[in-house]
């Protein structure tokens, strides 16, 4: 796994945005710890639950839908942009796609820097 390609410069700038766009380290942490997660089990579990995101979520949208970046981050990682049956904004880890050959880097990073 440590032989994973780096991730991508756009992903990068979308993660150095969302941890600048903090004001303190806790909520950045905060915001890396809960997409990490949401990206593994995306990409894990065999339930379609896991695989959307509602971005109008009260903790969501603390964490995610109103930082800087970091939908961006999701975006990069595989996640897609729609809206639902009920007009709601979500994001959407399709079934049919492979996770990109970086994310394990990716998900390590962010993991460093939560533990930071």
């Amino acid at each position: 796994a440590s032989d994973a390609p780096p991730p991508p410069a756009s992903f990068q700038h979308a993660f150095e945005t969302t941890v600048t766009s903090h004001v303190d380290h806790s909520a950045a942490v905060n915001s890396i710890t809960i997409m990490r997660k949401l990206i593994i089990n995306a990409t894990t579990k065999d339930d379609a639950k896991f695989r959307k995101i509602r971005l109008t979520n009260a903790k969501i949208r603390d964490a995610i839908t109103d930082v800087p970046g970091a939908v961006d981050l999701l975006l990069e990682t595989g996640f897609q942009l729609h809206t639902d049956d009920d007009d709601e904004n979500v994001l959407v880890y399709p079934e049919t796609i492979k996770a990109p050959v970086w994310l394990p880097a990716a998900l390590r990073q962010m993991e460093h820097y939560a533990q930071s």
